[in-house]
């Protein structure tokens, strides 16, 4: 039983991201070594900088035809396919439309407004039909292959004919997708420069045995195990006040204390909330305006 996040009918034909960027473009400005005014929202024209969502099916990899329902916002700019990527995982249970409704776009478009470099933002579906809880990982059994999803045709379909250095690529997500953000960077350094967690956790929580309780494959899925890699990337860890879970409550303070003893760019953020997607949905211009500061192209 899956525990939140209908996939899309699979009577629907397969569309690539890259397609839908394009077709939303407002115009097609020359391309350039950096993204425009207009495209980095900063314009100096108070309008909010609107975007559009789209849900669509995208292949998954573990069985051949099915697919994975993610939702895309983009933002209504010039060249949205030189805008930068957030990847972001929802919590458990949940599902792609958790973090990313309309809601969150007009948060986002105000924070654009003000300045904030405009993104796009996926969301993909993390839910597997033989495991409730997929950590975002592959399984030892190889059912499920939530990873190689996320690492390999969601990168892909959202990018399209214009694939982002990782310079220009972002992970984030909430609880569970605290974790598999951290995690995924972390397995996959070469794809991510930037990881945001929301009261996230950072140790082996495996309840369905995604890793068969093999102590080897679960250090190589332990964000704490694979901390010699932190360096590589800026950190932003949010925890909230009222957070009573005991796997994620001050999770967020400890390990920003590894990554700082590692020598990792970090900054820790307690703010008022409990554990729920409310309160995650609240931080996500916090998140935005952190990755504006550090968005490479080169």
């Amino acid at each position: 039983m899956r525990s939140g996040g209908d996939r899309t009918t699979r009577a629907l034909a397969v569309l690539g991201l890259s397609a839908i960027l394009i077709a939303s473009c407002t115009a097609q400005a020359p391309p350039s070594a950096s993204p425009s005014p207009a495209a980095r929202g900063r314009s100096g024209s108070s309008a909010t900088v609107h975007g559009s969502w789209k849900t669509i099916p995208v292949p998954a990899t573990a069985v051949p035809g099915d697919q994975r329902e993610v939702r895309v916002y983009t933002p209504a700019v010039a060249r949205p396919d030189q805008l930068p990527v957030l990847y972001l995982l929802h919590g458990e249970p949940g599902g792609a439309s958790d973090l990313c409704n309309p809601s969150v776009g007009d948060s986002l478009a105000a924070a654009f407004a003000s300045g904030v470099q405009p993104i796009v933002v996926a969301c993909p579906d993390g839910n597997d039909d033989d495991f409730d809880d997929t950590e975002w990982a592959d399984s030892v059994d190889g059912r499920s292959q939530v990873e190689a999803f996320v690492t390999g045709p969601l990168i892909t379909a959202a990018e399209g004919a214009h694939p982002r250095p990782r310079g220009l690529r972002a992970i984030s997500g909430f609880s569970m997708g605290g974790y598999g953000a951290a995690m995924l960077a972390l397995r996959h350094p070469n794809l991510y420069g930037q990881v945001a967690t929301l009261a996230g956790y950072f140790t082996i929580d495996d309840p369905d045995g995604i890793f068969g309780d093999d102590p080897a494959v679960e250090s190589a899925y332990n964000p704490t195990d694979l901390i010699a890699l932190a360096p590589r990337m800026r950190w932003l860890l949010i925890e909230a006040t009222n957070d009573d879970l005991a796997l994620t409550a001050h999770a967020s303070e400890s390990y920003a204390t590894l990554l700082r003893a590692r020598g990792a760019t970090v900054e820790l953020r307690r703010t008022p909330g409990n554990h729920d997607n409310a309160w995650a949905e609240a931080q996500l211009p916090a998140v935005a305006q952190f990755l504006a500061a550090g968005w490479k192209s080169g």
